[in-house]
């Protein structure tokens, strides 16, 4: 299926997610930094620190959204694996072993996903 603009849906599942992760980890990050300030500052005990950079996360569905990204990431890397096997065989050959292997780099992750963005989805049946 293609979207309105022109993406798969894994493709649109993925940008909606991540921007959702993205929106929560930066408000997270901004409440959060008193708390980290105040740790470096020794006002707080590790512990403390851990239940309320905890507390906050949890609050704001930080750990639901990294989930719900992994998740959408796992279906297009998928999608897009199928659909370069099926339609652009050629192009498969080169990249491979990024689908095939787990990849925990983020900058090679990143780049991954750049590849299953660059399928042009108005293309693919």
């Amino acid at each position: 299926m293609v979207t309105a603009i022109r993406m798969s849906q894994p493709q649109m599942n993925y940008a909606k997610a991540k921007a959702l992760y993205d929106t929560i980890k930066a408000r997270a990050d901004a409440e959060k930094s008193p708390i980290h300030k105040a740790s470096t500052r020794n006002e707080i005990t590790s512990e403390e620190w851990a239940s309320q950079t905890t507390d906050i996360e949890y609050k704001l569905g930080y750990w639901k959204a990294f989930d719900v990204l992994i998740e959408v990431e796992k279906s297009l890397v998928t999608w897009a694996k199928e659909t370069m096997q099926t339609r652009r065989p050629q192009d498969y050959s080169r990249v491979r072993d990024a689908f095939e292997k787990p990849i925990y780099n983020k900058e090679l992750r990143q780049k991954l996903i750049d590849i299953c963005f660059r399928l042009d989805a108005t293309t693919i049946k």
